[in-house]
């Protein structure tokens, strides 16, 4: 497709970016809504596998996300929708750690926002760790947010 003809349809690059990221955006809350369909005890995992080895998350992909992340700073569109992006992952988040934590100590809808917001720091902080340390591969940050995060759900 000529340049011409995206530009028949959008306004300029930063239009084709922002419908691109909202269209990203929606892929990926789907795949971690489908995620809550399945057994509890399996959600956590799931996500993990998700994040850190699923061909639905791949480096470009996720690449693309975090600059689009940066961008977001300056611009207005990028950032309405990385801001309803995080808040529906996080909803997700708190579906799963409450559907996963059960009886284990987890009191409140207080502690479980909390932990979802924990989570979530961490996931996309591994994530983009991964690519820049020469210590931890995406395996290891997988095995990390496995460890830690079952630390938090089951000790809090």
């Amino acid at each position: 497709m000529s340049a011409s003809h995206l530009l028949y349809y959008f306004k300029g690059k930063e239009a084709i970016l922002e419908q691109y990221f909202a269209n990203v955006s929606v892929i990926f809350l789907d795949n971690i809504t489908r995620i809550t369909t399945n057994p509890a005890n399996c959600q956590l995992t799931m996500l993990a596998d998700f994040w850190f080895k699923s061909e639905a998350s791949t480096k470009q992909e996720i690449g693309f996300m975090l600059e689009c992340f940066g961008a977001a700073v300056n611009d207005q569109t990028l950032l309405e929708t990385k801001a309803k992006f995080d808040k529906l992952f996080k909803t997700e988040l708190f579906g799963i750690i409450a559907a996963t934590a059960g009886d284990d100590g987890v009191q409140g809808d207080d502690e479980i926002g909390q932990l979802a917001e924990i989570t979530y720091a961490l996931m996309i902080g591994l994530r983009s760790s991964a690519y820049f340390s020469d210590e931890l591969d995406l395996e290891g940050a997988h095995q990390l947010f496995c460890k830690t995060i079952s630390r938090f759900v089951h000790a809090a």
